[in-house]
């Protein structure tokens, strides 16, 4: 009996152990309790049944002596006397009794000596251990026994404390397929446990978040119990019961952009998002699943707006798309269910974007041309249209605009084309005025934007600025050529060594193929840099020169300066270039040898040119400062000829100050262009010391007189006024200005007098380059009569003569083009001798030795007569008219050059779309700025000798001719009508110079027939030994060329005295 009640101690703590180590789920605690119920009374019976039944000795003795080996034999026998069921008659009754007593002795032992049964129970001393063990355990903690007991006797209940702990949401109503989040707070633990029954039973852990645990239930399709496990204490049960949720479904968005954008009305199905530009109007209907009460529309940053309710289940409504935000539905019926998970929907407004407009031309800052107008060139640009474009700038402090371009039908897109008269604006020299263009977009919902492009500056030029921009344009040529001077010595130096060292070794080696290919590399490349410098430096020349005018030497020295510009770097360089290289290919000694030959020619033609530019450069500089000062001394004057009138008038004390200062400017400015005279003055001291004596005496005489000390002292007495004093004075200031203008003057024209020196003296130059060249020839002539002399060499030393000889004649028709004096005859000589030494040259390649020496001898011939020619012209002196014939020969032979080069655009060169190249554009651009410069001088002309039409005849509608080949010029359509108006005018320039010979022609000059040199040329003559001018050969058809009329007379004459 005490065994079993062991045993059911022993199962109570071990159930007591086991839940509070695994916790055990409810189910397992409920089966533990209902086994534990089951067992007790069954053990009761048990107990009672075997108190009341007799023991069974013989049973006991058994049972004690297997569980006590050292009795066995002993107990049952004693039992077995003592019962009477053994026979005694075998055993003594003595011996039967010490049986029984040593037997009860040994029971009387077993009962008293322990408490527990050890040797009784199942594993003996074990399951005594373990036992005390639990028992032990369980008194750690003795309130747990209490859970124990609760936690096994109601499974499902409650169990633990709940107070102060709040379970949400608790009972509760989801909709179907909804997700339900429970939260417990004061929870005590950091970790807990939900367990729902239902349709589905489950469990999830909780978490812990903000002090708080939180599990959720996912997917709810049935009503269900929760409760909340923390450890071993449970809450009681919530009921959520489940219900058929409240959808939306065919949702149908319409959006209504504004009828400006041009935009289509979009829909879109089942797609809450909306896209759509600011103004558009959007159509929102839905379907519910459940009859509705209300319903709205939420908007996060607009609040809220009412949804119209069509039969119990038609949602509607309309809004203006005015922000980004987000929006939803919601709805509610008449038991109070709400939508399910509301979904929140994103609105993106887009905006109307602001246009955009820039000035393409013209850039950076503008200086005024002389018609006062500026060209603009723009480009506008906007998202969905542009309504206008307008001007806006800001002069004298106000900010003003002007309507450009308004448009009925809006484009997308606009080139901008408007000519600004700047002059309505009633600007001075020295005024600023800051443009930009506005462009307005057709946003019919805010209002039309403003796109602006940037600001730029239209200056209004002073004297000073002009001749500062015409300073800029060569001033990056000077540098580049400048820059490149030392280059071009040793690119020269290295030509000289590498010839040298071919004509020294027999043959080409890989150093002196390196070295020549080294060569070719740096000439390229100095070649190209320079060209471009130039190409720039004439483009800016000619910008200048159309946009302001200037006198006629001026203009006339700039279309020089740009046709130097176009020379450097000539095509013939470029060809021998690409010689040397093909010789280099072939590593033909002869052949490189002569490839470098010409080469150094052309180089040395090269650096000709590109110092006869920087010199011309020079000289153009120092002409157009002289120009300036003598312009800002007469704008100078003047403005102190109105100063003193104004004085005169007797102004009021305010007006006199501002006369003050005015005067005070002035004397600054007088300061600022005496200082400028002294400078130039230096610079032309080595150039021309004549002019530079003369500019620097009237500096001197500003000082002397104290001319700037007299302005400043009417200043003061204006201040003071004083305003007869300030009279006196600024009549004295008046004066002295006369006298330094004079000087100015007169320095000018020591600069034209040094010129048309220099011009002569070049003339002379040539000449005597020509005799240089000639006493060549003839040393070739020479060789070429030995027969063991290198026929090829020979013909290579003709042509390198033949190249020196085009290069002086090049420079001769620079000259023709600015010296209409200078005679044909010297042309078409240089022309007879280069086609003379082509044929000698060819002769002597071929082997003909007889024809190369005819040739020869003939080119020999023209050479001398040309020469002979440039002495008489460098020697001829002018008449009465000079001024007026040198200004018209000076335009003539701008015209002439302007004809040739138009000339030769037909056939117009023309790229592989049927375009005009663009050498031929750029060359169309060159000839229509030098044709407005030549229209410029020509009414110029007209004014200055306007009352001498009995010497020139009428030339006004010369102009009117010119502006004509302008404009075709200009589009680029030249026709054979072009040319044929081009002709006209240079014939009516020409009759007009023949005009003024004929009054100038003086009686008391004789002709003197031509001599050729002994060694020279003489034509043959015919059968009555006579002179005819049919066997001359480089003029037998001078009849049939162009010549001015006074130069046919003097053929004819000439023609006439050789007969005789």
């Amino acid at each position: 009996m005490i065994v079993s009640l062991y045993i059911g101690l022993g199962w109570l703590l071990l159930l007591h152990l086991a839940d509070g180590i695994f916790m055990l789920p409810s189910y397992i605690r409920q089966a533990s309790s209902y086994v534990t119920l089951a067992a007790l009374p069954g053990l009761a019976i048990y107990l009672l049944i075997t108190s009341l039944r007799q023991p069974d000795h013989r049973k006991t003795a058994a049972n004690i002596e297997n569980v006590l080996p050292e009795l066995k034999q002993e107990i049952s026998t004693a039992v077995q006397f003592g019962l009477g069921e053994e026979s005694r008659e075998n055993y003594s009754r003595q011996l039967i009794a010490d049986l029984i007593q040593r037997a009860e002795e040994k029971l009387k032992v077993i009962r008293g000596g322990s408490f527990l049964p050890v040797r009784a129970l199942p594993f003996g001393k074990l399951a005594v251990y373990i036992l005390i063990s639990l028992t032990l355990i369980s008194l750690i903690k003795p309130a747990e026994l209490g859970i124990s007991l609760e936690r096994f006797i109601h499974p499902d209940g409650v169990i633990g404390n709940w107070e102060g702990i709040e379970i949400n949401p608790g009972d509760a109503r989801v909709a179907r397929g909804s997700e339900i989040r429970v939260d417990v707070a004061n929870p005590g633990r950091t970790s807990g446990r939900i367990e729902w029954r239902g349709a589905a039973n489950g469990s999830a852990p909780m978490t812990i978040t903000n002090g708080k645990l939180e599990a959720g239930i996912k997917a709810i399709d049935s009503s269900l119990a929760y409760r909340i496990v923390l450890g071993r204490r449970q809450s009681r049960f919530y009921r959520i019961d489940c219900y058929t949720p409240l959808l939306l479904s065919d949702i149908r968005i319409k959006i209504t952009p504004p009828r400006y954008t041009g935009f289509q009305i979009r829909q879109t199905e089942n797609q809450g998002d909306i896209t759509a530009i600011r103004g558009s109007r959007v159509y929102i209907s839905a379907v519910s699943t459940l009859p509705l009460e209300e319903a709205g529309l939420t908007f996060d940053r607009s609040g809220q707006k009412d949804v119209a309710i069509t039969e119990g289940r038609q949602l509607s409504a309309s809004f203006y798309v005015g922000k980004d935000e987000n929006y939803r539905l919601w709805g509610r019926t008449t038991q109070g269910d709400t939508f399910v998970n509301p979904a929140e929907y994103r609105i993106t407004c887009l905006e109307d974007e602001p246009p955009v407009i820039e000035i393409t031309s013209p850039e950076g800052e503008v200086l005024l041309g002389e018609d006062m107008k500026v060209s603009l060139t723009g480009l506008a640009s906007d998202d969905l249209g542009l309504s206008a474009v307008r001007l806006g700038y800001i002069s004298r402090d106000r900010e003003q605009r002007q309507d450009i371009n308004r448009w009925q039908k809006c484009l997308a897109a606009a080139a901008v084309e408007y000519v600004w008269e700047v002059g309505r604006l009633d600007v001075l020299p020295g005024d600023s005025v800051a443009y930009w263009l506005e462009a307005l977009d057709n946003d019919a919902v805010s209002g039309p934007k403003t796109g602006r492009s940037r600001v730029q500056m239209i200056r209004v030029p002073t004297i000073e600025d002009i001749y500062r921009s015409l300073a800029t344009a060569d001033s990056a040529a000077i540098e580049e050529i400048g820059r490149a001077e030392q280059a071009r010595s040793q690119l020269n130096q290295e030509i000289d060594k590498l010839a040298q060292s071919l004509k020294e070794s027999r043959k080409i080696d890989w150093q002196q193929q390196a070295a020549a290919e080294q060569v070719l590399k740096k000439q390229q490349e100095l070649a190209d840099r320079l060209e471009k410098a130039m190409e720039q430096a004439s483009e800016d020349l000619a910008q200048r020169e159309n946009k302001w005018s200037f006198d006629q030497e001026t203009m006339e020295k700039l279309a020089q300066l740009r046709e130097l510009f176009d020379q450097v770097a000539t095509d013939k360089m470029r060809q021998d270039m690409e010689r040397l290289r093909q010789a280099l290919d072939k590593l033909d000694k002869q052949e490189v040898s002569r490839a470098l030959d010409n080469l150094k020619l052309s180089q040395e033609d090269f650096n000709r040119q590109l110092d006869q530019t920087m010199e011309l450069l020079k000289e153009l500089q120092r002409e157009r400062q002289m120009e300036k000062l003598d312009r800002q001394l007469q704008d100078l004057t003047q403005r102190q000829k109105d100063l003193k009138d104004r004085t005169e008038e007797r102004p009021d004390h305010d007006q006199n100050q501002r006369l003050s200062a005015q005067q005070k400017g002035l004397a600054e400015d007088l300061k600022k262009i005496s200082g400028e005279m002294q400078e130039l003055a230096r610079e032309l001291k080595e150039p021309n010391r004549e002019a530079s004596q003369k500019l620097s005496e009237s500096a001197d005489r500003l000082q002397q007189k104290q001319t700037g000390r007299k302005m400043e002292k009417a200043s003061q007495s204006l201040s003071q006024n004083e305003n007869s004093q300030a009279a006196d004075l600024q009549k004295q200031v008046l004066s002295e200005l006369s006298m330094v203008s004079s000087g100015m003057q007169s320095a000018r024209s020591s600069m034209r007098q040094a010129k048309n020196k220099a011009a002569a003296k070049a003339v002379r130059q040539r000449a005597r380059d020509l005799l240089d060249l000639s006493r060549q020839q003839e040393s070739l002539n020479q060789i070429g009569t030995d027969a063991a002399a290198d026929r090829n060499d020979l013909a290579n030393q003709q042509q390198i003569i033949r190249r020196q000889a085009e290069r002086i004649r090049q420079e001769l028709d620079n000259m023709a083009r600015n010296n209409m004096l200078l005679s044909p005859r010297s042309q078409q000589m240089m022309q007879e001798a280069s086609r003379q030494m082509d044929q000698a040259a060819q002769a002597h390649s071929e082997g003909r030795g007889d024809q190369a020496q005819k040739g020869g001898q003939k080119a020999l011939a023209a050479l001398n007569g040309a020469a002979i020619s440039l002495m008489e012209s460098s020697s001829g002196q002018g008449g009465g008219s000079g001024d007026m014939m040198q200004d018209l020969a000076g335009l003539s032979g701008q015209q002439q050059s302007i004809n040739e080069g138009t000339s030769s655009t037909l056939p117009l060169p023309q790229e592989g779309g049927g375009q005009m190249s663009q050498q031929a554009r750029s060359q169309m651009s060159r000839l229509a700025a030098r044709q407005e410069a030549v229209r410029q001088g020509m009414e110029e002309f007209n004014q200055k000798y306007g009352g001498r039409r009995d010497k020139t005849g009428r030339m006004d509608d010369l102009v009117e001719e010119m502006k004509q080949v302008i404009e075709d010029l200009k589009k680029q359509q030249v026709s054979r009508q072009t040319i044929e108006r081009q002709e006209k005018i240079l014939t009516r320039m020409l009759d007009a110079q023949q005009s003024l010979k004929e009054r100038d022609f003086s009686k008391q000059r004789q002709a003197e027939s031509g001599r050729l040199p002994e060694n020279g040329y003489l034509p043959p003559r015919t059968d009555k030994g006579k002179w005819t001018p049919q066997g001359l050969p480089a003029w037998k058809n001078w009849r049939q060329e162009y010549y001015p009329l006074e130069y046919k007379e003097i053929l004819e004459e000439y023609f006439r005295s050789l007969g005789q």
